[in-house]
């Protein structure tokens, strides 16, 4: 306290060279507690020669630019840390542990690695919360590399150390990071329980979560969101935003703008989440990210576009994203698959999805597997592989049951609907196929239409036909699927048509997205 109070009390007086020195040795303990603003505006208010004459000053300066995610200030403060500073020094550890963060924000999985461990070998054990952060950054390399088992174990690490060294910011995100590592191994009740953990770690005056847990409030809307209580998941979601905002962490901020912005997807709330993907395109522009934020931010885009019907623009996005980086990011890599399905090229839906089911069967990623595998059975329901259709969903039912899966299906539309009834009436997951029907608004066996904004609502059927037409299938398909004739579809299109006021098949797929009937 006195350390702080002398701070403020010499920056305040303009004794910037007594602020320098106090800094020295006081600086470094605000890294790890709730006080990067604070810490940032005392280094801009002294002069920039006065600062670049101390080592510690500017490790201290770079450590907390890195944490707020400036990261342009950083590597001009790490060269001058190294030509003050003897080559045993414990700082240059310092310098691997920031240097290996930059690394991974590029992505740099190869450098990242050498450079984290590089720190852990040079940094003092005394050093948990410095160490904490080789500890998080290699497990993020490992993450990227797909070494979920390494990862996970890099990341209890990080907890565990900057618990005990008191970087709670760094324990606090580590904890996150287990729970997504987690959550992708498809046990999301026990991360969860993580997130959970990371939260009750730093908790506010009043008990409320401390900004820096913004990352792990986020962790449980996306739960909550896949649990299908939407409710509970916009909370979340609109708390972490204010959380990162307050907390100043970029990288965390603009995680939870995505999350919200699929919140307020499943909610039907176009026009907000279209705000939101707008807040977080000013801050990509404004500041660093990790490397494959665009990625997400642009597939997340085009799911925007998917759930208002505006498939041109997810067609450009296709056309753009084939072959490039988004291609071959496995959760764009789906949303890719699903703008096919929706533009009636399914063939080329099974194509994007090759890649991500290979590589999450090989890597362990349930999460990635159950959607991949959910795109996959629409995609043979479209061509006409019927049994296929209904192989990849109950693989699909088999590994979502046990953590109750639930938006990963309802997301896909009615034509998954219609696969879960035939997969019940086979008696595949029959318990499990009636609480998905169930979160469509079909309870039981009988079909009941959503509420819908139209002076005459479509019938049950109705949506049945207008959600595979929608897939992209023909006539003579639907009537296959739904085991009615060609002309009993020709006849319910016409009277879709009416009931939607449009001309053809494309018109009513785009005004039934517009209006959240698919």
């Amino acid at each position: 306290m006195f350390g702080r109070s002398a701070i403020k009390h010499a920056v305040a007086s303009h004794d910037t060279a007594q602020a320098a020195r106090i800094l020295e040795t006081h600086g470094r303990p605000l890294l790890f507690k709730d006080e990067l603003g604070t810490l940032l505006r005392w280094f801009a208010a002294i002069p920039e020669e006065t600062i670049a004459a101390s080592a510690r000053n500017c490790v201290t300066h770079a450590w907390a630019l890195l944490l707020t995610g400036q990261l342009d200030g950083v590597e001009p403060r790490l060269r001058r840390v190294e030509k003050l500073s003897a080559p045993e020094s414990p700082l240059l550890g310092d310098v691997s542990a920031i240097r290996a963060y930059v690394a991974a924000q590029r992505g740099d999985v190869g450098r990242t690695i050498e450079l984290a461990e590089r720190a852990l070998q040079r940094q003092s054990a005394t050093k948990q919360g410095e160490r904490a952060v080789a500890f998080f950054t290699l497990g993020g390399a490992r993450l990227l590399a797909g070494d979920l088992v390494a990862a996970a174990d890099a990341f209890d690490q990080a907890a565990d150390v900057g618990q005990r060294g008191g970087n709670l910011h760094v324990a606090l995100r580590a904890l996150n990071s287990l729970a997504g590592v987690q959550a992708n191994l498809g046990r999301l009740h026990q991360a969860e329980a993580t997130a959970r953990e990371a939260i009750a770690l730093a908790p506010g005056p009043s008990g409320e979560p401390s900004p820096i847990a913004a990352g792990a409030v986020s962790t449980l809307a996306d739960l909550a969101c896949e649990w299908n209580r939407l409710d509970e998941a916009e909370a979340h979601t609109r708390q972490s935003v204010e959380l990162g905002r307050s907390w100043g962490n970029a990288d965390t901020l603009a995680s939870s703008y995505l999350t919200l912005a699929n919140v307020l997807l499943a909610l039907g709330q176009t026009d907000a989440a279209r705000g939101v993907l707008l807040d977080a395109g000013r801050l990509a522009r404004n500041v660093s990210l990790l490397p494959r934020f665009s990625v997400y931010l642009d597939a997340t885009r085009a799911r925007l576009w998917l759930t208002e019907g505006n498939l041109a623009e997810a067609r450009r996005w296709a056309e753009d994203a084939a072959g490039a980086s988004e291609a071959k990011d496995p959760q764009a890599a789906l949303t890719l698959a699903h703008v096919k399905l929706a533009l009636g090229r399914p063939s080329e839906a099974l194509n994007s999805i090759v890649g991500p089911v290979e590589m999450a069967r090989s890597q362990g990623l349930v999460s990635s597997l159950i959607r991949a595998l959910a795109l996959q059975a629409l995609a043979y329901l479209a061509i006409g592989h019927g049994e296929q259709a209904i192989g990849s969903l109950a693989d699909a039912l088999a590994l979502a049951e046990p953590a109750g899966y639930v938006r990963s299906f309802v997301d896909l539309g009615p034509a998954m609907m219609v696969l879960l009834k035939q997969a019940r009436a086979q008696a595949i997951a029959h318990e499990y196929a009636g609480q998905l029907l169930s979160a469509f608004g079909v309870a039981g066996d009988r079909s009941r239409p959503r509420a819908q904004p139209l002076i005459e609502p479509l019938s049950a059927r109705e949506l049945e036909v207008l959600g595979l037409v929608a897939a992209g299938l023909s006539n003579r398909e639907v009537g296959r699927r739904l085991h009615i004739a060609e002309s009993t579809v020709k006849s319910h299109l016409n009277t879709i048509y009416g009931k939607l006021g449009v001309e053809n098949r494309t018109q009513a797929g785009a005004k039934a997205r517009t209006l959240g009937l698919l």
